[in-house]
């Protein structure tokens, strides 16, 4: 598992040491780890309220996949637009670009807690899924929006609205995961 773009706090999450003093976290545990086998079917958009588990979760996943020998980066989205920025000065913004696009399992915790711009949505963001969609690469994501609010976050970029690109982007990630509702229920 690469942090590389993320802190690794949660390194050690497991699933055996997922917290299941719920129904919901019991069928999300039960929903992970049938999840592990088929990670290249579709990818995961998890979304709910916070300190629901969604990170701990991404985690856990992340280093079954580790176990199994596929290759997963997670990348805490608030800190990517600093990071990939930090990057150009050393001449590194197009290799890490690419890391992102070719991984085997790509995952955005708090995609719609990152600081919006039409350089971050428009050089980074967007073909890095449209690279992902057209070469059946997962990506899986947790949020703390729904479809509409992440809609309504990439739609305001700088003040303006652009509709049509927040579109485009949420219309990716909805072709390219499955939707799964994270917090007091458990909802697929």
């Amino acid at each position: 598992v690469n942090f590389s773009f993320a802190s690794n706090y949660l390194a050690d999450a497991s699933f055996k040491d997922f917290s299941t003093s719920t129904e919901a976290r019991a069928k999300a545990l039960q929903f992970g780890e049938k999840f592990v086998n088929n990670y290249n079917e579709t990818g995961l958009f998890m979304y709910g309220s916070f300190g629901t588990g969604k990170t701990y979760f991404l985690s856990a996943l992340a280093n079954e996949f580790a176990q199994k020998g596929i290759k997963t980066i997670i990348v805490f989205m608030p800190d990517l637009s600093r990071n990939l920025k930090n990057s150009m000065a050393e001449n590194l913004l197009e290799s890490r670009v690419e890391l992102l696009k070719n991984v085997d399992v790509l995952m955005w915790d708090e995609l719609g807690g990152e600081m919006v711009s039409n350089w971050l949505s428009d050089e980074i963001i967007a073909p890095v899924i449209q690279y992902r969609l057209m070469n059946d690469k997962p990506i899986y994501i947790s949020s703390n929006l729904d479809y509409n609010l992440l809609r309504d976050h990439f739609a305001s970029t700088n003040g303006e609205l652009d509709n049509i690109k927040s579109n485009r982007i949420l219309e990716r990630i909805k072709k390219m995961t499955k939707r799964v509702h994270f917090d007091l229920e458990f909802k697929e």
